[in-house]
């Protein structure tokens, strides 16, 4: 290989024009990939975001389910106390029960 040769093979096979447009293009990528990786990391977190507060909503809804269900079971109490106390009342009024008064 003689110098002129290896000369010439260190030139670039692009015009100006062309290699700037391959850097405008090659930049343009670069801003797109940035860009769609923000957009990626943005979307990552409003779905964690969105994942929590589902997570908080069904917590609630359970400790509202479980108030729900003690709240049901003192009712359920209440109206059995309720029913002794109306078959205790029945049976002092009825005067064939022992103990009733003459």
């Amino acid at each position: 290989m003689n110098h002129k040769e290896s000369v010439g093979s260190d030139q670039d096979p692009h015009p100006p024009e062309d290699n700037q447009q391959i850097a405008e293009a090659k930049r343009r990528d670069k801003d797109h990939a940035r860009d769609a990786a923000e957009a990626a990391r943005v979307s990552a977190e409003v779905r964690r975001e969105v994942a929590a507060e589902s997570q908080r909503r069904a917590e609630l809804e359970r400790v509202d389910a479980e108030d729900l269900r003690l709240a049901a079971e003192d009712d359920r109490v209440v109206a059995e106390e309720q029913r002794r106390f109306a078959e205790d009342l029945r049976l002092a009024a009825d005067p064939g029960h022992y103990g009733a008064r003459p």
